[in-house]
């Protein structure tokens, strides 16, 4: 597997993230792109930079390929946001890396649990999530969708 290196942002990537994000909202989740907008992908160095916030890229070859990111959602939740890889390299374990990098930094921070929502369409990242141990724990109806919720009981990992 080439070398693809998960870091956290800095600000000279927010060019390249929002273009990743905004193009496959675009292209696979345009129903859905008003409920996944948001502030969060003009700064996104700036928006998860407080104390148990992340925002992790996949970089390969200088090129932005994925993302993850974590905010506080409670003192002992944490919600899984921003979920995306470049479709060229999809199913090839990067997504995995990205995931179990941003658990590995809730564990960290003290989470004992972490949410994730979805639509039925973002059934990569559902099943990503489900892989990793999340369990669905509620669907809410949107206007013109399903949410899926996803929450995962942090353990300390297995020595």
């Amino acid at each position: 597997m080439p070398m693809v290196l998960i870091r956290k942002i800095c600000p000279r990537d927010t060019p390249q993230v929002k273009q990743l994000i905004r193009g496959i909202m675009d292209k696979e989740f345009a129903s859905e792109h008003q409920a996944y907008g948001g502030p969060d992908l003009d700064d996104p160095a700036c928006y998860y930079s407080g104390p148990k916030d992340i925002f992790l890229v996949a970089e390969k070859d200088g090129a932005i390929i994925g993302t993850v990111a974590i905010k506080e959602d409670a003192p002992d939740t944490a919600l899984l946001r921003r979920i995306f890889l470049n479709k060229a390299f999809r199913g090839k374990g990067y997504g995995e890396k990205l995931l179990q990098k941003a658990l590995a930094f809730c564990f960290e921070q003290h989470y004992q649990n972490v949410t994730f929502r979805g639509s039925a369409t973002m059934q990569a990242a559902l099943q990503l999530c489900l892989k990793e141990g999340f369990k669905e724990t509620d669907v809410a109806e949107m206007n013109a969708f399903k949410m899926h919720v996803l929450t995962k009981r942090l353990k300390p990992p297995a020595l």
